[in-house]
This record gives C-alpha cells, sequence and structure tokens, in this order.
C-alpha cells in the first residue's frame, strides 16, 4: 500500500511550477503539512536516544548506526513522476534520466547500492549538472516529510551533519578530511526550515 504522507516530484519541465500543497517543486518552497514536535523534545528510538539540548557542539560525522536515517541508502518511500522508489537513493538516480527504461531499471534495483551503480550508466537529462543540486533538495524534503523521519531529523537539534564517507565522495559528503558535504548541508537546510516552523 502507497504511504499517504508521499508526497510527489515532478522532473519536468526544468522550471519552477506553482505552490500546492502535498507536492513538492524542484525549483520552489514546499509546503509541509503535518505536526511537528516541540524543540528541544527528547526522542528514544530503538537504535539511539538523542538529547537536544547541551550536545549541539558534537557534529554528526558520518550516516550510520542511529543517524543512519540521515542516509539516502536509507528506506523509505519516494514518488517520483507517479512512481514509487524505495529510498532517496533510487529517487535520485533515476532522476538522472528522462528515459522510462532507464527509470524503470533502477526502480526495480533491490538496494540503493545497486540503484547507484545503474545510475552511472544512464543517459543524462540535459542540464542534469547544473539542476542536481535543486533535485536533491527536493528528494530529501520529501523523505523528511514522513513524519517518522521528520521527528529524528529535528531531534538532532543544531548538530553540524557531515556525509563522511571512505569512498571518495567529496561533492556530496566528506572524505579524509575534504569535501563540499552538499548533502550535509541539505539537511541541515530542511531541519532549520522544520524547526522554525516549530516556532511558529
Amino acid at each position: 500500500m502507497l504511504d499517504t504522507h508521499v508526497t510527489q516530484v515532478r522532473l519536468l519541465p526544468w522550471a519552477p511550477r506553482r505552490r500546492s500543497t502535498a507536492v513538492v517543486h524542484l525549483f520552489g518552497k514546499e509546503e509541509i503539512a503535518g505536526s511537528i514536535p516541540a524543540a528541544g523534545s527528547i526522542l528514544d528510538t530503538s537504535t539511539a536516544t538523542w538529547f537536544n539540548r547541551g550536545m549541539d557542539h558534537i557534529p554528526i560525522l558520518e550516516f550510520e548506526g542511529g543517524f543512519r536515517f540521515l542516509s539516502n541508502f536509507y528506506p523509505v518511500s519516494i514518488m517520483l513522476e507517479g512512481n514509487v522508489y524505495l529510498s532517496a537513493e533510487h529517487a535520485f538516480q533515476a532522476a538522472k534520466t528522462a528515459d522510462p527504461l532507464e527509470q524503470q531499471k533502477i526502480r526495480e534495483m533491490l538496494t540503493p547500492g545497486k540503484a547507484k551503480r545503474a545510475g552511472r550508466q544512464v543517459t543524462l537529462r540535459p542540464n542534469w549538472e547544473q539542476n542536481k543540486l535543486r533535485v536533491m533538495e527536493a528528494l530529501v524534503r520529501q523523505k523528511f516529510n514522513h513524519p517518522d523521519l521528520r521527528d529524528k531529523l529535528l531531534a538532532t537539534g543544531n548538530k553540524i551533519l557531515v556525509e563522511g564517507n571512505t569512498w571518495g565522495d567529496t561533492f556530496w559528503g566528506v572524505c579524509r578530511g575534504k569535501g563540499e558535504n552538499h548533502l550535509g548541508k541539505i539537511l541541515m537546510k530542511v531541519r532549520s526550515e522544520l524547526a522554525a516552523l516549530v516556532q511558529r
């Protein structure tokens, strides 16, 4: 059954659309529906406990263990152009191409790792490099529109989020102390916006 909290990302054409609730736009701000827990709340899960207050100076340097939910590999329903994908990674790799068959191939991959590898073989959309950051941000926003993941993201407080890795990705993350950490920056941006809604 399709998760009722799943919103949609429409990739074509590469242009802004009018804002609407329940729809994530690639080139504009989104409406984020649903309740958000109070700032400074304590969240317990089966894997970890976060205490926002007093620990914000300790950064999160990799998206593993109790912070695996920050990774694009984390299993969550993501809708892209009317199709459901198994993770944000699946959807991002499929977003690279406008070819329905290539998108289907990625959609049917059983793991995010396989989807990532398949994404390296697709025919890229025109101007993909200029638009990939906006696409990633839209998918991350959609991911954290799921209430449980939204709560976990907010529970990280003001910690610096770093997508630390050992596979040489210095664009989305940081490897051996070097990297632009764009995924971490997007996560912190989305978290800041969600936290601002709490205070309204």
